[in-house]
C-alpha cells in the first residue's frame, strides 16, 4: 500500500462508496507506506479500513493476508477485488470457490519485473496463466489488457478507465517565464523507476535545466543511483504541494523499467507537462509519441528527447497544450466508481448464468 497502488485503491474505494457501495479495504504495509491514519484519511470516512498487515517480508505478509481472507471470505461481501501480484496470487488461490466474485488487478504483472531472474519471471508468468481462470481481470491500460489476453490467456479481462478527475485538470494556461526549465519525476526511488537513468540525463543536460526527483529515497539508494548527479531529491509532498510543483515544471521524465498504468504520468500529462518516458506497458498508453511527449526505446533516446523539448520552447508549448487535451479525453477517471460497480454486476450475472 504505497505509491501508485495507494493512489488507485483510495480512488476506487472512495468513488465506489460515493456510489452507495459498502467498501472495506485490507492491505499490507511496506517500509515506505504512509502511517495507517494517513492511509485511512486518503480512503475517506465512508470506507471501512481493516487492520493492516505488517509482518516484514512479502512472504510473511502473504501468509497473513491468507489468514485474514479466510476469516472475511465468509462475510457478506459480493466482490473481493485483489490489487498487485502477491494479493492476486494469494486471493485467487483462497477465494475462487468462496467469494461470489473475485476480481484481480495486477498493476504491473510480476513477470515484467527486470529485477527478477529469467527463471523467476517464467515462474510468475506460469502462475498467472494457471490462475487466470480463477478471477476476472480488471486492467488499467490498453497495453496491459492486451498482455493479459495474449500472454496470460485471460478470457475474462476488461479495461477500466483510470487516471485523474477532470475537475483537477487546470483550465488556465501554464505559467511561463521560469529563468531555467525544470525536469521532474514523481516516483518511489526503487529499481523499477530506474533512478540511474534520470541521473544520467541530469548529468548530460544540467546546463539546460534543473532536475528534481519527488519521492524520497534512503541515503543508500541516493548514493547508489543518483550519486553526484545534479538532482534535487524531495520527499513525498502533499497533493497540493505536488500540484504546485508540477505546474511550475516543464518536462516530466519517467524512465521506468515496467508499469501497469502510472497515475503519476497521467497526472503530469493532465497538468500540461510534456513527458519523456520508456516504451513499456502503460507508459505507451499515457503518452502520444511525438505529440504529448516522446516514448523512448533506449537510454540515449531519453537524453535526445529531453534535450529536444528543453531546447525548443515552441515545441514544449505545443506538447503542453496537446498533453492537457489528451488527458481530458483519455486520462480521466470520473466514472471509475460507477464503471467498476457496473462491471462487477455484469460479471456476477455472467457467473450466475454459467
Amino acid at each position: 500500500m504505497a505509491g501508485g497502488i495507494l493512489t488507485f485503491v483510495s480512488s476506487i474505494a472512495r468513488r465506489q462508496a460515493d456510489e452507495g457501495a459498502r467498501v472495506s479495504v485490507l492491505y499490507a504495509r511496506r517500509p515506505e507506506s504512509l502511517p495507517d491514519d494517513e492511509i485511512a484519511s486518503r480512503l475517506g470516512s465512508a470506507v471501512r479500513v481493516l487492520q493492516s498487515v505488517d509482518n516484514g517480508s512479502s512472504a510473511r505478509n502473504g501468509l497473513e493476508l491468507l489468514k485474514k481472507l479466510r476469516r472475511i471470505s465468509s462475510e457478506d461481501y459480493d466482490v473481493v477485488h485483489l490489487h498487485s501480484s502477491i494479493a492476486g496470487a494469494v486471493g485467487r488461490m483462497r477465494l475462487s470457490k468462496c467469494a461470489p466474485l473475485t476480481v484481480y488487478s495486477p498493476h504491473g504483472f510480476a513477470f515484467l519485473r527486470l529485477d527478477r531472474t529469467p527463471a523467476s519471471r517464467w515462474l510468475a508468468r506460469t502462475v498467472e496463466r494457471a490462475l487466470s481462470t480463477r478471477a476476472y481481470l480488471m486492467l488499467t491500460s490498453e497495453s496491459e489488457l492486451q498482455l493479459a489476453r495474449k500472454v496470460v490467456g485471460a478470457a475474462n479481462a476488461e479495461l477500466v478507465q483510470s487516471g485523474v478527475p477532470s475537475s483537477s485538470i487546470p483550465t488556465q494556461l501554464r505559467p511561463t517565464g521560469r529563468p531555467r526549465p525544470r525536469v521532474i519525476t514523481v516516483a518511489r526511488m526503487v529499481y523499477q523507476k530506474a533512478p540511474w537513468r534520470f541521473a544520467a540525463v541530469a548529468r548530460e543536460l544540467s546546463g539546460l535545466a534543473d532536475f528534481t526527483w519527488v519521492g524520497g529515497g534512503s541515503n543508500e539508494r541516493r548514493a547508489q543511483w543518483i550519486g553526484d548527479a545534479p538532482v534535487t531529491v524531495l520527499d513525498w509532498l502533499s497533493p497540493e504541494e505536488l500540484d504546485t510543483l508540477l505546474l511550475d515544471s516543464d518536462v516530466f521524465l519517467f524512465p521506468t523499467l515496467w508499469e501497469g498504468m502510472s497515475l503519476a504520468l497521467a497526472q503530469a500529462q493532465s497538468r500540461g507537462l510534456p513527458a519523456v518516458t520508456t516504451n513499456v506497458v502503460g507508459n505507451r498508453d499515457a503518452v502520444v509519441d511525438g505529440e504529448t511527449g516522446f516514448v523512448c526505446d533506449t537510454d540515449d533516446e531519453l537524453i535526445v528527447a529531453t534535450r529536444r523539448i528543453l531546447s525548443d520552447p515552441i515545441l514544449r508549448e505545443q506538447m503542453s497544450a496537446a498533453a492537457t487535451k489528451f488527458a481530458q479525453r483519455a486520462l480521466v477517471d470520473d466514472n471509475l466508481g460507477n464503471d467498476t460497480l457496473i462491471q462487477y454486476e455484469t460479471w456476477i450475472r455472467a457467473a450466475g448464468s454459467s
